[in-house]
């Protein structure tokens, strides 16, 4: 235990000298107090940057759950893959709220509107695309985003399946 202690002393000691030297070299000479404006700028961009995080995440978890929900009400989907599809929107459910909650904490900081899991499902019905409208990178410039390119996509994957079961079918057949 002391070794421990007596480590985390000199890691304490390095990194504070580490910071006094990056001090010296951008010409810091007084720290910043709660009451400094220069503070509350960095406390609010902090704020924002934790903010935006978390509704990129909530958004992004959103999206997954679209698409697993999608692809699990596709036609031809079989019995296993359905109920794998469904385990795994479960799991994406649990996520979600787990992010929802990271994402209610920085809304209250900023004093914006917090979301309850079925809000943020009922939007998902509603209209996928304007849950991504807020995002830093903005999906909706990506090409594969457009509605022109959902066709071509699903026919892509439909191909991608059905050279899966040719496989598998082949190792049957042997």
């Amino acid at each position: 235990m002391d070794s421990l202690h007596h480590h985390a002393q000199e890691n304490y000691e390095k990194d504070l000298k580490a910071v006094q030297e990056l001090e010296g070299c951008l010409g810091i000479t007084c720290c910043w107090v709660p009451e400094d404006e220069e503070w509350q700028v960095a406390t609010c961009l902090v704020a924002n940057r934790k903010y935006q995080c978390a509704l990129d995440n909530v958004k992004q978890l959103v999206v997954l759950w679209i698409f697993k929900l999608s692809k699990m009400n596709q036609s031809g989907t079989g019995y296993k893959l359905h109920k794998h599809i469904g385990k795994a929107l479960q799991m994406c459910s649990v996520a979600i709220r787990a992010t929802l909650t990271q994402y209610n904490t920085a809304a209250k900081a900023l004093g914006c509107q917090t979301l309850k899991f079925d809000e943020v499902i009922e939007y998902a019905f509603l209209s996928n695309s304007d849950l991504l409208r807020d995002m830093q990178q903005d999906i909706l410039t990506q090409l594969w985003a457009s509605p022109a390119a959902q066709p071509a996509i699903n026919t892509y994957f439909k191909l991608c399946q059905a050279e899966e079961e040719v496989i598998c079918l082949n190792v049957e057949i042997c």
